[in-house]
């Protein structure tokens, strides 16, 4: 969805009767935002990759924001590591997000790989340019309308001090669209006949 699309549609729903609907800046800051905290929630751009262990500090990809799996397949049995983990004899090692697009391997390691999957930061609207309007919301059709409802609670509560006040109807409309979300992944899941199938809720493999 273009940005312009999107900002049509925010003009006539969530942002009726604000007088910021004109402001594309303003609207377009409250996106980046929706699209952030959406994708701690959920994971809307997984992406793959193979890391060669050739040292104790690997660098990771530049838009990772969070690591999902970490296989080490080559031995006999692929091995999933997120605590101390024994690959062969001798090699012990931890794996560590150090927050700097950095993986710590903390012990002794070969020459070895591992299977990275990982989430992507979804592209963000450029604020810097003058026309926004071909900017590209890259994210599946389906969390459009949490996008909509959380650019509504955030516009409406830029005036309130109580952002997250109980009060605020579309911020309650939005939590419980995420809520909708999160079981409607869980249910695909559930009744999903390929073993390799990944929903997108952070937190459940």
């Amino acid at each position: 969805m273009l940005f312009s699309e999107l900002k049509e549609t925010l003009k006539y729903t969530s942002l009726y009767d604000l007088g910021v609907k004109d402001n594309d800046k303003a609207i377009a800051v409250y996106v980046n935002n929706g699209l952030k905290d959406i994708q701690s929630r959920f994971s809307l751009n997984p992406k793959f990759t193979n890391i060669i262990l050739d040292s104790n500090l690997i660098s990771l990809p530049d838009k990772l924001i969070r690591i999902i799996d970490c296989v080490y397949t080559d031995t006999k049995d692929p091995v999933r590591f997120y605590q101390d983990t024994k690959i062969a004899d001798d090699h012990y090692f931890k794996l560590i997000h150090t927050g700097s697009n950095k993986i710590l391997l903390n012990g002794t390691i070969p020459n070895w790989s591992i299977d990275l999957l990982y989430e992507e930061r979804v592209p963000q609207i450029d604020l810097s340019l003058e026309d926004m309007g071909n900017e590209i919301i890259d994210i599946p059709d389906t969390f459009i309308n949490a996008l909509i409802l959380y650019v509504g609670f955030i516009s409406h509560a830029s005036m309130d001090s109580n952002i997250k006040s109980e009060n605020n109807t579309y911020y309650m409309r939005y939590t419980a669209e995420c809520k909708r979300l999160e079981e409607t992944y869980r249910l695909l899941e559930s009744n999903s006949l390929d073993t390799e199938y990944k929903h997108p809720i952070i937190g459940i493999n």
